[in-house]
């Protein structure tokens, strides 16, 4: 008989292995087809004050939940990353909410894309904020990493060569734009890359040039 080891034998720590299962819930969650009995159990519902507990779904029928008509459907739940995010039961599965509310209001099963919020706020699930989006778009519209410190998008210090390197990576592949003196050359490159681009999720990404400050021998002076 097999034996799987407990997180005590194993060397990976407790934390580590429950964010791998949150992470694995989440990907089940965002891929699993939406039956089409939501229509006869769910209506959408918009949203006035994010939280508890408006999710953007509401009860039609109590035989379908504990919940009386009318009701908010769904949990506010933790994502791996920290930020909040509205999941519903239904028949024993766990779907997201942003999901069911763009397969409701659509008609669409998003199947393998998943639901990028433009606002980057994660409790917004009225319809008019959701799309479709791949996992490269989903990275693009998320805010900038706190590990940034070029304090522009696209843009970081390249040591061995004493120059900021302007670069864009669309759907996994990394395309370098060049390499540069002067940090705001190069956040004017990846701007220039961007708008040339037809997908609004990365010509949105804009960097405000005259936001940065840059202390090369040309702006310092």
């Amino acid at each position: 008989m097999l034996k799987f080891k407990t997180p005590a034998e194993l060397s990976t720590p407790r934390s580590v292995i429950n964010l791998f299962v949150r992470s694995m819930s989440n990907s089940i969650a965002c891929r699993k087809p939406l039956p089409s009995d939501f229509f006869n159990w769910l209506a959408v519902k918009p949203i006035t004050t994010f939280g508890r507990p408006e999710s953007g779904l509401i009860w039609i029928d109590r035989r379908a939940s504990n919940a009386p008509a009318g009701a908010w459907a769904g949990c506010l739940t933790k994502q791996v990353n920290g930020h909040a995010q509205w999941k519903i039961k239904f028949n024993k599965d766990c779907y997201l909410v942003s999901r069911v509310v763009y397969f409701l209001s659509t008609g669409h099963d998003p199947g393998k894309f998943e639901i990028d919020h433009i606002d980057k706020n994660s409790l917004n699930n009225n319809i008019a904020n959701l799309r479709l989006a791949d996992r490269s778009q989903q990275n693009h519209n998320r805010c900038m990493l706190a590990s940034n410190s070029s304090g522009a998008r696209g843009v970081s210090w390249i040591a061995s060569a004493q120059k900021w390197r302007a670069q864009l990576r669309i759907h996994k592949k990394l395309t370098i734009l060049g390499e540069y003196d002067c940090k705001l050359e190069a956040a004017i490159a990846y701007n220039t890359a961007v708008a040339n681009l037809c997908e609004d999720f990365y010509r949105s990404k804009a960097n405000d040039i005259s936001a940065l400050t840059c202390t090369c021998a040309r702006c310092y002076s």
